[in-house]
């Protein structure tokens, strides 16, 4: 077919002919029906040149015609338009990528789609917009209409990792709510209208108490063409929420790393948790929302929030306004090592609405670990209990944390005893009423409740806590006023244990083609526990220790150490020994303030930060191994001509591993 070599090439013919000119959408949809019709869709170069062309002036005719007033009387039967293949197709056979992302995850499916052609003149925005004015017969496809994205919430994996509870603990606390409440005074005065009533600020934070955060391993994105899943991709968060349903839905999915702390998840993630926050006040944040990222961030220390307001000129916050101090904790979130001591473990019996403590854990050093949570109703049960054990065997459906129940035993659940409290504060709180049964009668419960746990169907794990938690229960320290009934009660228990544990391992070895797992020394384990609990007690009131994060990291840094020393049987990568050295000597230091006082614990990568507050002889070690392998960047980066991989020696490798050694050894004898 003969075209000009420019649509407007024999235009200046006819004009000195007396012809006008009168270019239109139609102009150029004529010529790409031409270049259709003639060109077979066989397109020769020139051919494919003159139909970009027809389409850039088509699209840029149509962004001129703001309100689509003209373009909505187009006189066409059907209008051809490029493909990403370069080939001509009738417009509303075409999808036009509205998504880079969709686009993306698309290429690794089988499925086929017919793009429109991008323009080098025109972008993304600005061609969603001129499609949005063409009549709908002639309008492509939109990729976000057809293929629609979700998150798969089925069969997650399920991870509960310290930062999940500290994350909800921190936007319930006294500090963060009442810095919003600031904020949203701030909002309205600008917006010049009347500042939130007591109603709408408690609404406020009943919503946030029921905002929830999980840690899951393999959240995706479903994209789904035609009811059916074409691809999925990994998806890092992802807010379910429902802002009219009562009682307020709200929980942040997110995929979980390892490397995670909560400063570094709270600095990814800042701005899901600012949308939760606009959902739970209500307000749109224009002017204030980059101040909710900072007090996100100040997450290891809530009293910062306050000045950095003040000095962002937020006004400060009327009385009647504040959150009161003695909020009880979100259920979920680890009870402080301080509140352990005061846990009490004689009451068996449990209450609706009871706020309690559950046992999640006890690690090698005998630190237990407790969560928050609120006792939501007694299970019924069997009529063949045996009625003596009934208390302690009883099952109570818990809220673990918001939105969330699971079902524990009463052994597993622990009161708070202010009685113990007031020993500390010298306060007259009346005493737990002591139990004065006859000790026969005493005996016989025990010897029930042990035959339980030493059933063949009882679980190893339940039956350790069976025993710590009665021995806990009658430790004579436990019992300051019936030491004398205590100790008599307690060697009973011993004894009982004693007994059951020969009687079982005789069992077992007549059992000779059934092998059986070693044994965990249940005594040994208790020891441990009730020495753990004494050691609390010793400690100033004012710090805040967390030994069972502390044992985390130590653990972690022997991990790192063992994996150093097997390093050194190569002769190379000494650069990455000493690293490997410096990582576990700062995990260790991390450990040690971790138990010292966790509210003071440094992210810096810099032993001689880290080292500030330690023991003489550990800051000594710290000192000398960060002179001798210099900063984290050195050992791994090539800077300035300086080379890692050659700068460091054997023996550099070898003094690297002795000082993280005994800086590990010296931080393993203090917690």
């Amino acid at each position: 077919m003969s075209l000009p070599e420019d649509l407007h090439g024999y235009h200046a013919l006819f004009k000195k002919l007396g012809s006008s000119v009168e270019i239109s959408y139609k102009t150029y949809a004529d010529v790409l029906e031409r270049i259709f019709v003639e060109g077979n869709n066989d397109l020769h170069v020139n051919e494919l040149r003159i139909a970009f062309i027809a389409m850039e002036n088509f699209f840029l005719y149509i962004s001129s015609d703001a309100k689509g007033k003209r373009i909505a009387h187009l006189d066409l039967k059907r209008l051809y338009l490029l493909s990403s293949e370069k080939k001509l197709v009738e417009s509303n056979r075409l999808i036009f990528s509205d998504s880079e992302d969709i686009e993306k995850a698309l290429k690794k499916t089988t499925v086929h789609f017919d793009f429109l052609v991008s323009l080098k003149g025109i972008d993304r925005e600005k061609t969603s917009r001129c499609l949005k004015l063409l009549p709908e017969k002639f309008r492509p496809l939109f990729l976000s209409k057809i293929v629609k994205r979700e998150a798969d919430l089925t069969n997650l994996i399920e991870i509960e990792p310290d930062i999940s509870g500290e994350v909800i603990s921190f936007l319930n606390s006294p500090e963060f709510t009442n810095g919003i409440v600031r904020l949203i005074c701030k909002e309205r005065r600008l917006e010049k209208k009347e500042i939130p009533t007591d109603e709408e600020i408690n609404v406020m934070r009943q919503k946030l108490q029921r905002v929830r955060v999980l840690f899951v391993e393999n959240l995706e994105t479903l994209y789904i063409h035609k009811s059916e899943v074409i691809c999925k991709r990994p998806k890092f968060t992802h807010l379910d929420y429902n802002q009219d349903s009562k009682p307020f839905h709200c929980i942040l999915y997110a995929r979980y790393s390892k490397h995670d702390d909560i400063l570094k998840w709270l600095q990814w993630n800042c701005y899901e948790i600012a949308r939760i926050i606009r959902l739970c006040a209500n307000t749109h944040f224009f002017n204030t929302s980059s101040l909710i990222v900072t007090m996100c961030l100040c997450i290891k220390d809530r009293n910062t929030i306050k000045p950095i307001l003040t000095r962002s000129d937020i006004p400060a916050l009327e009385e009647r306004y504040a959150a009161p101090n003695n909020q009880l904790p979100v259920t979920g979130t680890f009870v402080p090592e301080k509140w352990i001591t005061i846990l009490d473990n004689k009451g068996l019996t449990f209450h609706q609405g009871d706020y309690v403590a559950v046992l999640v854990g006890v690690d090698s050093r005998g630190n237990r670990e407790f969560k928050y949570a609120i006792v939501k109703e007694k299970m019924q049960s069997t009529d063949d209990q045996d009625h003596s054990t009934e208390d302690i065997y009883s099952e109570y459906m818990v809220e673990i944390a918001p939105n969330k129940t699971e079902m524990f035993r009463a052994y597993e659940l622990f009161r708070f005893n202010r009685s113990i409290f007031s020993d500390t504060c010298k306060q007259s709180t009346p005493r737990l009423q002591m139990d004065n049964r006859a000790l026969d009668d005493i005996f016989r419960e025990i010897e029930s409740t042990l035959r339980i746990a030493y059933s063949t169907s009882f679980p190893m794990e339940e039956r350790i806590k069976i025993c710590r938690r009665l021995m806990f229960q009658w430790h004579p320290d436990k019992n300051p006023d019936d030491v004398e009934r205590a100790t008599r009660v307690f060697q009973f228990i011993r004894t009982h244990i004693q007994n059951l544990e020969e009687e079982e391992e005789h069992r077992n070895s007549i059992e000779v083609n059934v092998p059986k797992p070693p044994q965990p020394d249940i005594f040994n384990d208790f020891d441990k526990c009730i020495n753990r609990d004494q050691d609390i007690k010793n400690k100033p009131p004012q710090k805040e220790s967390n030994p069972s994060e502390a044992n985390r990291w130590l653990e972690q840094a022997k991990h790192d150490m063992r994996f150093a020393i097997e390093s050194l049987t190569t002769d190379s990568h000494y650069n990455w020994i000493c690293y490997i050295c410096h990582q576990a000597a700062e995990k260790s230091l991390t450990a040690w303030q971790y138990f010292d006082d966790s509210t003071k614990v440094s992210n810096s990568e810099n032993l001689n930060i880290l080292h500030h507050d330690c023991p003489g002889e550990l800051r000594r070690l710290a000192r000398e191994l960060q002179d001798l392998t210099g900063s984290v960047r050195r050992m791994r980066y090539p800077d300035n001509r300086h080379k890692p991989w050659s700068s460091y020696t054997r023996e550099n490798a070898e003094k690297a591993i002795e000082l993280a050694t005994a800086m590990i050894d010296k931080v393993d004898e203090t917690i």
